[in-house]
């Protein structure tokens, strides 16, 4: 079976849980990014990095329990802040784990949880949830376009080593259908 259906098969309950929104959709998106982090983390170890995601993980959790009820950007820059101090002290006392294991610990949970919570939190605004759908309809749509210039009008490639169906001309493509289509 065709990879393309498969997830499309894995992500049919995100709709469901979209238009349910609340709670159900605050933990739907807690657990995807649980799974998110995951792969972060094993495909940094894989890198030959040794990232606490442990600590990563317990961050994401105490990060999403609060979202939605009250919440309030400031007190969490502070519980980041507090996160990272304690994860400084972490290579000084083990020396299993090196400043850069703590970066990549502080950036998983940055780049998969707090990203992937900006679904709960537009869902949770004033028509929250009709502009909740702007998400998913704007990354598709770019990734579609994308995928289509770049098949058919696209010569040159940029990496044909690391990504061989990618030329120049689609990053300015993609920049610009986006700002057209908002």
């Amino acid at each position: 079976m065709n990879k393309r259906y498969i997830g499309a098969l894995a992500l049919a309950p995100l709709l469901i849980f979209l238009f349910l929104g609340g709670y159900y959709l605050k933990y739907l998106v807690l657990v995807l990014s649980l799974c998110g982090m995951y792969e972060f983390y094993k495909t940094t170890k894989e890198c030959d990095f040794n990232p606490i995601s442990i600590v990563g993980y317990v961050l994401c959790v105490a990060y999403y329990l609060p979202l939605g009820q009250d919440f309030n950007l400031s007190n969490q820059s502070f519980y980041l802040i507090g996160a990272i101090f304690i994860l400084m002290i972490i290579p000084v006392l083990n020396t299993k784990y090196n400043f850069i294991d703590v970066s990549l610990t502080i950036m998983a949970y940055l780049y998969v949880a707090v990203f992937f919570s900006f679904i709960v939190l537009v869902n949770g605004k004033q028509y929250g949830e009709f502009l909740v759908w702007l998400i998913f309809i704007s990354s598709w749509g770019c990734d579609t376009l994308a995928y289509y210039f770049g098949r058919y009008l696209g010569k040159r490639k940029i990496s044909p080593k690391v990504s061989p169906k990618k030329n120049p001309c689609w990053i300015y493509r993609r920049a610009n259908r986006k700002y057209l289509r908002m």
